[in-house]
């Protein structure tokens, strides 16, 4: 099984909040779950990985190959859900493809025809994104955070806004697309995430714990997630 390698990564952001993160090895195939309270960290790693926040140190290590978690190689194998829809508004949908394709210097991939059906959107490519609804809007960010075939796609609360049905949808989409890469996702939205996790991975203050099993988390408490949710809190405080 070919695994992430996440090592040494290390992000000074104040005098009282520092995030470390040692030995995290991700496997492929996985969707993995990154919770934790308001101020953890989650969006500040995911960010980290992503290259939008530039570390103080770390390591990937991605297919055997080194990898530092600062280098511009890095965005080639990371795919992520860091839009602000409100700067897509009055953008086609073919527009947006086109221009995350010209970013990528991508040739020979998936046609957005393919990409919408992929994510099941019967929808026109001439389609303006911001007359779609929210489901519709995150599903296509979705498909279009993998065109470029990426090995980790991070996901940072993709439920927000979602009614039960977009959820469903969602999961739906991020399970297929979870083949052949890494997924991690987070969120609040506790009772949605145990639904498909894989693995969860807990943050507090900077600190991330070693990925633990979901059918342990299970089989171990009565409540599954929001049960091991609050014992880390606990510990913790």
């Amino acid at each position: 099984m070919q695994t992430i390698k996440i090592n040494n990564l290390h992000k000074n952001l104040s005098d009282s909040f520092n995030l470390i993160v040692n030995d995290l090895n991700l496997e492929v195939g996985k969707i993995y779950g990154l919770v934790g309270p308001n101020g953890a960290g989650k969006t500040t790693l995911m960010k980290c990985l992503c290259g939008l926040l530039r570390p103080d140190d770390g390591m990937f290590e991605i297919d055997d190959e080194k990898v530092e978690v600062a280098d511009s190689k890095i965005l080639s194998q990371v795919g992520t859900n860091f839009v602000n829809s409100d700067s897509l508004k009055g953008f086609s949908l073919e527009d947006i493809y086109n221009d995350h394709v010209f970013y990528y210097g991508l040739n020979n991939l998936i046609t957005i025809e393919k990409l919408l059906d992929e994510v099941g959107l019967s929808v026109n490519k001439k389609m303006k994104f911001n007359t779609m609804s929210l489901g519709m809007k995150q599903r296509f960010l979705l498909g279009l955070s993998t065109v470029h075939n990426p090995s980790l796609v991070l996901l940072d609360e993709p439920f927000n806004g979602l009614d039960p049905d977009g959820v469903d949808l969602f999961i739906e989409n991020v399970r297929s697309l979870s083949k052949g890469r890494v997924l991690i996702v987070s969120s609040h939205v506790l009772r949605d995430m145990e639904t498909f996790l894989d693995d969860v991975i807990f943050i507090e203050r900077g600190k991330v714990l070693k990925a633990k099993p979901m059918h342990e988390i299970r089989n171990e408490y009565k409540e599954g997630l929001k049960d091991y949710y609050d014992e880390q809190k606990r510990k913790r405080d």
